[in-house]
């Protein structure tokens, strides 16, 4: 900060966590910092993605579709959610 102090610069406040189907990894949403990570069942990370805050603008719920594509869920920016299929691999 310009005063000199030291900030994080994740929050990492998470709005969603989902285990990986087949595999040992989990998805960590945190809607505050736009942010999915993937993780080992330890907690290491794997992986992260930065999304799109006009694309998602507060991004809240994790699902997987059948054939293993991604959707997120986010609440609409003043208006209606939506839903977008998202890659994360």
């Amino acid at each position: 900060t310009p005063k000199g102090k030291v900030r994080s610069a994740l929050r990492l406040h998470f709005s969603e966590l989902v285990a990986i189907p087949g595999r040992r990894e989990l998805l960590m949403l945190s809607a505050v910092d736009e942010v999915l990570l993937r993780v080992d069942r330890t907690g290491q990370l794997l992986g992260g993605l930065r999304l799109n805050r006009s694309e998602l603008p507060q991004p809240e719920g994790l699902a997987f579709l059948p054939d293993g594509r991604l959707l997120v869920a986010s609440e609409g920016a003043g208006g209606l959610g939506v839903v977008r299929v998202v890659e994360w691999r």
